[in-house]
């Protein structure tokens, strides 16, 4: 799988890099407006604990409705954001996209924690932010033109890493 990129968005993007934490062979990762949980349950448990009623109502597909939040309990301490930068291979680019109108994953609360520390341990990280909620719905041509030309890059142009 180390020639493909991993795209998450909100709890996709929380997979996206805890799965490249778990030694997951990626070329790179896109994490748009990833959802910290751990972030939430140590320090907005109201915002989890909604967020665990909308999982109750079948939002989520997991195998019953304390599933998730006592994979949450018991993992909340390794999946801090930030703690996840040392298990991250320090040659895979991450880039992450927030929006400044986002009240579900602000991107100050969920994505500059980890976004900082990478920075200072000299990760391949990039940042782009949009005037725009969690949904991004006012950009989504300019987020589609984004994949694809991502895609492009991957694939016709191998010698040029997507990510400086």
């Amino acid at each position: 799988m180390d020639c493909c990129y991993l795209f998450g968005h909100s709890m996709g993007g929380f997979t996206a890099l805890n799965s490249l934490a778990g030694g997951l062979p990626v070329k790179g990762v896109i994490a748009m407006a990833p959802c910290d949980l751990a972030y939430m349950y140590e320090e907005q448990y109201d915002d989890f604990a909604a967020l665990m009623d909308v999982q109750k109502q079948g939002y989520f597909r997991v195998p019953d409705e304390k599933y998730m939040e006592q994979d949450v309990e018991l993992h909340h301490e390794q999946w801090r954001f930030p703690k996840l930068v040392d298990l991250m291979p320090e040659h895979v680019p991450v880039h992450f996209v927030g929006g400044k109108q986002d009240i579900l994953t602000p991107p100050g609360e969920h994505i500059m924690p980890i976004y900082k520390k990478m920075v200072e341990k000299g990760r391949k990280v990039t940042y782009t932010e949009f005037d725009d909620g969690h949904s991004f719905s006012m950009n989504r041509v300019a987020l589609t033109i984004f994949s694809y030309f991502s895609i492009y890059i991957s694939f016709f142009v191998k010698f040029i890493p997507l990510f400086f």
